[in-house]
C-alpha cells in the first residue's frame, strides 16, 4: 500500500556519551529531506510512568550520578550547541524505557521516514548497556518497517561540528 505523502521526520536516539556525529548526521539526514528532526533519549531510570510523568527514579541505573532532571536538561542543551547553526527544525524528549522500545514509539507516533541511532561506542559500560538492555541496532530491526541509519562513532572516527 502506497501513502499519499511520505514521512520527512527523522527520529534519532541520543545519549549522554555519544559523540555529536550522530545528532549532525541526522540533521543532515533531515535537512536533505526537507523535514524535521526529533531527538529522544530512553531514560532507564523512569519506572512507573503515570500520566507522562515519571513515579520513581531508580539511583542505580541513572546515568554517571545524575539526576534525570539533570541529565535531560543537559543533554537539551548539548543539542541546542550542536544544532545552533543548524535550519531545521527540531525537538527534544526524554522518555521512559529501553532505548529500542523508547525508538519504536517515537518512530511510530512521528510515523518517522528513518532512525537514526550511534554504534556502540568502546568500553565496559557500554558493553554492560548492551547487556541489559539488549543491543538496540539488532531490536529496531527486527521490529522496525522504517530504515535505521547507524553512524560510526568510534574513538577514530571523524567528529563533525
Amino acid at each position: 500500500m502506497k501513502r499519499e505523502t511520505e514521512s520527512t521526520t527523522v527520529v534519532c536516539g541520543v545519549m549522554p556519551a555519544q559523540r555529536d556525529v550522530v545528532m549532525v548526521t541526522a540533521a543532515d539526514i533531515a535537512r536533505r529531506i526537507g523535514g524535521n528532526l526529533v531527538l529522544v533519549y530512553a531514560d532507564q531510570s523512569m519506572q512507573g510512568v503515570q500520566g507522562g510523568a515519571a513515579s520513581t527514579i531508580d539511583p542505580d541505573i541513572a546515568d554517571d550520578g545524575m539526576k534525570a532532571g539533570e541529565l535531560a536538561r543537559s543533554l537539551a542543551e548539548r543539542a541546542a550547541r550542536v544544532l545552533a547553526h543548524d535550519e531545521i527544525s527540531w525537538s527534544f524528549a526524554v522518555e521512559p524505557g529501553t532505548p529500542a522500545q523508547v525508538l519504536s514509539h517515537a518512530a511510530e507516533r512521528e510515523d518517522a521516514a528513518c532512525i537514526v541511532i550511534g554504534s556502540r561506542e568502546p568500553g565496559l559500560k557500554a558493553v554492560v548497556r548492551e547487556v541489559v538492555s539488549g543491543k538496540v541496532s539488532q531490536a529496531l530491526s527486527q521490529s522496525q518497517h522504517r530504515p535505521i541509519v547507524i553512524v560510526p562513532q568510534h574513538s577514530d572516527s571523524r567528529e563533525m561540528q
